[in-house]
């Protein structure tokens, strides 16, 4: 009860007037229509809800927050004999201002899981802790700078600086600005999950400073000590978050593979994400299928497990001779398994091998794997018959032809030495 009489007799109650339907507006404008991608991931869900809000969240924190402080300074409280500590005024006045202002980060959250039928983990809720926390560190800020400058003057300034130094850290260079701006500066894709590595910088920089504000109202006799003490924390926390992402480049460090995935079969082991495994089976037959042609033409490839690599998000994961990484739910969706397979079995050992050789070679695994068409398909006919890439396609039959005439055997060791002679020819 007393919350609720505290909370009328607050700013956040007229606050949250604005706050809320904004928080509802960008939602619905902004995050709705982006969330549903089929897979279901709450980390991917929450991240999307966040992007808009922070800034917003934030500003009103310290807008809130100032403007109460404001009030308590007008009022003459401070001036009043002590009955209670400092932080216990501070904390009956800020409670309801971080309330309003963590709304504004969980309820897009809690809609985003909703919509999209995402069960949330500990992994997704690292951002949204980090949203919470810094709302409170916001308003503790907000307060401080409150207690000095008018509230008039300070509401409206820190609610503009606030939303502007976070929402644009992500469009300037360099990057550090954006992983210390507590606005986690990566959308999460399917696989990926926020570490404690990428979300410490923005609590030591924003949270920092609203511990030294705090260290302000130490019950110390004289400022020569409080003054020092919370210069040095504020300046030793921002030092310390900007010495930690000055190497990171726009992506900070995520954890990747986290991933709901279901496997089945052995030699190999196929895996595809829960929400995709629909045609994990017809997956994993035309896995051995395309493994079985390659072995009756004498060319030899065991992978113990074929994985979507999708569950690496945005980073590359590349093979292993033992664990094969392909889009194997966007070749499941498009019918082309069996090429995206046949074209993993090739194994290049280097990254842009002789085109020559190489348009040979995959000509050659496409007509063992009976994916021909596909293979057709893909490299499309040049219609200028004097172009270099006719030239190349050209010099590419020329070369397929002749090992075509080669027994059985002859043409799988044609197959692994072209292969390794196409890498030493290449770029």
């Amino acid at each position: 009860m007393r919350f609720f009489l505290r909370f009328r007799s607050s700013s956040a109650a007229w606050g949250a007037l604005f706050a809320i339907p904004l928080t509802l507006f960008y939602y619905f404008v902004t995050v709705s229509r982006l969330i549903d991608d089929d897979l279901h991931y709450a980390p991917t869900a929450v991240s999307y809800a966040l992007t808009p809000m922070y800034a917003f969240a934030y500003a009103v924190a310290s807008c809130l927050g100032a403007w109460e402080s404001g009030r308590l300074e007008s009022g003459g409280v401070w001036a009043l004999a002590p009955a209670r500590s400092r932080y216990r005024v501070a904390a009956d006045v800020l409670l309801p201002v971080a309330c309003i202002s963590s709304l504004m980060v969980v309820l897009p959250a809690v809609l985003a899981l909703v919509e999209s039928g995402a069960v949330p983990t500990i992994g997704s809720l690292g951002p949204l802790a980090l949203a919470v926390i810094l709302c409170c560190a916001h308003a503790v800020i907000g307060f401080g700078v409150g207690k000095v400058v008018p509230r008039s003057i300070a509401a409206p300034i820190l609610a503009v600086a606030v939303w502007i130094l976070v929402a644009f850290s992500r469009s300037i260079l360099p990057y550090w600005p954006r992983h210390i701006s507590g606005q986690f500066s990566s959308r999460l894709m399917f696989g990926e999950e926020a570490t404690l590595a990428s979300l410490l910088p923005h609590l030591l920089f924003t949270g920092g400073i609203g511990v030294a504000v705090a260290a302000l109202w130490l019950p110390l006799r004289h400022g020569l000590v409080r003054v020092p003490l919370a210069a040095v924390t504020a300046i030793a926390s921002m030092v310390g978050a900007t010495n930690i992402v000055s190497d990171w480049d726009h992506d900070p460090p995520l954890a990747i593979g986290r991933g709901a995935m279901r496997c089945t079969g052995s030699a190999p082991v196929v895996c595809m994400p829960e929400e995709k495994s629909t045609r994990l089976n017809a997956v994993h037959r035309a896995a051995v299928s395309v493994l079985s042609d390659f072995k009756a033409a004498g060319v030899d490839r065991s992978p113990t497990k074929i994985t979507d690599s999708i569950n690496n998000g945005r980073f590359t994961v590349r093979s292993t001779p033992e664990v094969w990484q392909l889009r194997l739910s966007s070749a499941a969706a498009s019918g082309r398994v069996r090429y995206l397979l046949t074209g993993a079995a090739i194994s290049w050992p280097c990254s842009r091998p002789d085109p020559v050789i190489a348009g040979a070679v995959s000509a050659w695994a496409a007509k063992t794997t009976g994916e021909e068409t596909a293979w057709r398909h893909q490299n499309g006919q040049e219609r200028d018959p004097a172009s270099q890439a006719a030239r190349i396609r050209t010099a590419s039959k020329n070369l397929l032809d002749a090992a075509l005439a080669k027994p059985a055997p002859e043409q799988a060791r044609w197959f692994e030495q072209s292969r390794i002679q196409a890498c030493r020819k290449g770029a």
